[in-house]
């Protein structure tokens, strides 16, 4: 290896670090700001005829939050790329990781931009009485929240990137992998939770962030640690 490519691996690394701790520290910043504001996630539940006002009293706040997860979830796409580029050897399920990464923050960016500009959007359809409104906002709520950005992003492609990750780390970092399958299980059971309703969805989306928050920091102290 050149003097040119260690440094390049040197900085890949960094970058990866930097963005491993960058992503959650982002998201757990969102919960707190939409969490004093409107007691997120809890007020998801809300018919709109809460929901709407609740937003409405709070936009900037929840313009805010929502930018911040946004930014969280969209940093997945250059995270999978920094993977990809510090990791020593390419495997198949670094490569299966990545494709996932950059597919869960497309749909959990899709879910989360309803907040940002189509739910501000009803608030004066709503004020005007539009008949139409509990429609709209039954079907942006279902589409883009539900199926788009939670079952596709925060459950299933999330939950795929966490395993593929799980299993590229096997042989290296035991530890980083286990914390990831452990993140990756709860996050792949948020699809057909929905049908059975067997756990509280707020308790699988709970247990899957805290322990790839573990996963994470532990996989950036791994990179920061590598020799020069």
């Amino acid at each position: 290896m050149t003097a040119h490519d260690a440094a390049s691996r040197r900085h890949a690394r960094l970058t990866t670090a930097t963005l491993l701790v960058a992503e959650p520290l982002l998201f757990f910043a969102a919960f707190g700001v939409l969490g004093a504001a409107i007691n997120w996630p809890a007020s998801l539940g809300l018919p709109w005829s809460e929901a709407l006002p609740l937003i409405a009293a709070n936009l900037t706040e929840v313009r805010f939050g929502y930018g911040l997860y946004l930014a969280s979830s969209l940093l997945t796409a250059p995270l999978a790329v920094a993977l990809l580029a510090s990791w020593p050897q390419r495997s198949l399920w670094l490569d299966m990781a990545a494709l996932a990464m950059v597919l869960a923050a497309v749909f959990k960016a899709l879910g989360i931009t309803r907040w940002l500009i189509a739910m501000p959007a009803l608030v004066p359809l709503a004020d005007a009485g539009d008949p139409g409104i509990a429609a709209a906002f039954t079907a942006l709520n279902e589409y883009a929240g539900g199926g788009l950005g939670e079952w596709m992003g925060v459950g299933l492609m999330t939950g795929l990137w966490m395993l593929c990750l799980a299993f590229a780390l096997a042989r290296t970092q035991r530890l980083a992998a286990i914390l990831f399958a452990a993140a990756a299980l709860p996050a792949l059971l948020i699809v057909p939770n929905e049908f059975g309703q067997w756990l509280p969805t707020a308790a699988l989306q709970g247990t899957a962030r805290f322990a790839s928050l573990a996963a994470q920091l532990l996989l950036a102290w791994h990179l920061l640690r590598q020799p020069q």
